[in-house]
This record gives structure tokens, sequence and C-alpha cells, in this order.
């Protein structure tokens, strides 16, 4: 809750964003208050249904897609297709793993693919990940460490880990 919060206050008004589905994405869209002008695109039923009830003016986008029944997530070349062709300030992005050389991975490898299509549509890419993410590595490459701008993590994340993300011009804020 505290990274959805940090992930919220970088909203500002008239911003097209891009709230990936994930739990996290979930609880930023739960944060998102007083904020004018805003278009909310995402890949997420749960995020879309929820801002069309609280923010009924805000432009609401859903990509379209594969529905994965669990996660209520839109992902596959449909999904694939609108993120080819849109541009957003800024996409907030859940992660399962985030390494320094094996860059951020996915589980899912259609899900990896619908992520590496968000990141390649934002000015601006927001991580959003716990302590427990940060080293981690899964099966499904998604694109190299540089391509996020900033990182939103817990306060049990690993000093050194975090260090060296600084290193490489990577905003890292912890919460």
């Amino acid at each position: 809750k505290k990274i959805a919060l940090a992930a919220s206050k970088l909203i500002e008004d008239g911003d097209v964003i891009l709230l990936e589905a994930g739990t996290t994405g979930f609880q930023t869209a739960l944060n998102i208050a007083n904020i004018k002008n805003l278009t909310v695109i995402t890949n997420n039923c749960d995020i879309a249904t929820l801002i069309a009830k609280t923010h009924p003016g805000f432009n609401i986008i859903l990509s379209g897609g594969v529905l994965n029944t669990e996660t209520h997530s839109l992902i596959g070349p449909i999904a694939d297709h609108t993120f080819d062709n849109i541009n957003v300030d800024k996409a907030f992005i859940g992660i399962t793993g985030i390494d320094l050389e094996r860059g951020i991975t996915a589980t899912d490898p259609i899900e990896a693919g619908t992520k590496k299509k968000i990141i390649g549509c934002a000015k601006m890419v927001i991580a959003l990940c716990d302590h427990s993410k940060l080293g981690h590595i899964s099966v499904n490459f998604v694109a190299p460490v540089n391509e996020i701008n900033e990182l939103i993590t817990d306060s049990d994340a690993d000093t050194e880990f975090l260090e060296k993300l600084r290193g490489m011009d990577i905003k890292v804020t912890v919460k």
C-alpha cells in the first residue's frame, strides 16, 4: 500500500497514465485523488471498473486482449497491438523479478510480451515492487533494467542493490 501511495503521488493533472494489471496497480488506482483531466489506460478489468466507479470523469481506456481469468488482466496480441499504437506519459508496472544483469523478468511468456509493449509506449516507466522481487529472476525476459526510469520499493530492500540502480541513473524511492 505504501508503494502504491508513493506511485499515486507521481500522477499529475492532465497526465495520460498506464496502470498495468497487478495488486500494486490496483492499489495505485485506489489512491488517485484530486487529479483533473486524467486519462487512464489499463489492461486490467478490475482497475478499469474501479476507476469508472470512483472517478467517472476520467477518460478510461481498456486495452483489449485475452483475459487471464486469475488476474483479470488482458494480454496477448490484441493487447500488444493497443500498446504499439498509443503513447503515455507514465506507465506504472509491476514486476516479478529484477536483476541487474538479467533485467526485468516475468513468469508468464505472454504477459512478458505485453509488459514489453507497455514499457515501449511510455515516456516514463515506474516499476513497483516489494523487496522480494529485487535480485529475483523469472523465466521470461521482459526488458533490460535501464528501460525503467524509477523504482518504488519497500524499506526492506537491499541497499546495495538500490545503490547499483541509482548508479544506472534510475531514481529509487523507498517507502
